[in-house]
């Protein structure tokens, strides 16, 4: 589960006022070097609006305009399983297999491999999660642990001695120079500083989740959960201030033949919210993905 965001600057909008509309769908077709149907891993919103998606089965970091052209496309030697930004034209995404980090440009909507930084770590520990801060990568683990890892992928620092915080510490985001860990299997969502010293804790107030989260300017979060007849159905504002929870959003995309995911990301510069759907065929034993556009607007405009 990733959950990803936006490389353009935060153009704050309070989402307690807003409301969500749900707008058209891209369709993400394979490209023709492609052999197999398209399963999003993680993706953002680019300066230039366009979507740059990380893709599974093809193994490929992908740039898409807003009709699903595809204006870049690169093969990777695994799948990009998290993406985060480095600046306004670089990325990074883990490798999960390879315990990897492999870092881009996408400056002029084109994708371009960097540097790999190798993952110096123990046999038993899988990365998931990722985000950059400071110049070092925050990045959450298996094993239980959330982890800072220097730029030659060396852990540096570590939530070890702290073996009973976190569960699934899969979900991070930074905020404010702060760090934000949603962890599903303890139903918390804890903010820490650099140091990874925990400043707060917030109750999740639903019975599944929180899958997700992202920063959205402001004190603002907003939070991924489920109902149990709804996967990923939930959406929540978190008031990190206050630790107060509103609801956003409650309604899966059930009704229309799919489900959301936990990928999601969004645009201020557009007032909208990005979430792939999976829809299946069971005659066809197949699925195809698309990534539905939400419009938020304040109430009353």
């Amino acid at each position: 589960m990733s959950v990803e965001g936006s490389t353009l600057p935060h153009r704050f909008t309070d989402f307690k006022k807003v409301k969500l509309t749900r707008g058209s769908e891209i369709p993400l077709k394979p490209s023709t070097n492609d052999k197999w149907d398209i399963d999003v891993s993680c993706m953002c919103v680019l300066p230039s609006t366009n979507i740059l998606v990380g893709e599974k089965h093809n193994t490929s970091l992908r740039i898409i305009d807003q009709t699903s052209e595809v204006m870049s496309i690169i093969r990777l030697p695994e799948a990009p399983t998290s993406i985060c930004t480095l600046s306004l034209d670089r990325v990074a995404v883990i490798l999960l297999n390879l315990s990897m980090i492999q870092t881009a440009s996408v400056a002029s909507d084109r994708i371009i491999l960097q540097e790999n930084i190798p993952l110096k770590k123990k046999a038993t520990t899988i990365y998931i999660g990722l985000r950059f801060l400071n110049n070092n990568f925050v990045l959450g683990t298996t094993d239980g642990r959330v982890v800072k890892v220097n730029r030659d992928g060396i852990e540096i620092l570590s939530t070890q001695h702290k073996t009973t915080l976190f569960k699934n510490p899969y979900n991070i985001e930074v905020a404010n120079a702060d760090i934000y860990v949603a962890d599903y299997g303890t139903h918390t969502i804890t903010r820490m500083n650099e140091m990874l010293e925990v400043l707060q804790t917030f109750e999740y107030p639903g019975h599944i989740g929180p899958f997700g989260i992202m920063f959205v300017g402001g004190e603002q979060i907003l939070v991924r959960g489920a109902r149990p007849d709804r996967p990923w159905s939930r959406m929540q504002v978190l008031e990190t201030t206050k630790g107060t929870f509103k609801e956003l959003f409650n309604v899966g995309h059930g009704a229309y033949g799919g489900y959301d995911s936990t990928i999601w990301s969004y645009c201020p510069r557009l007032g909208k919210l990005y979430i792939v759907k999976r829809s299946y065929n069971l005659d066809m034993d197949s699925y195809n993905e698309t990534i539905v556009e939400y419009v938020y607007k304040h109430k009353g405009t």
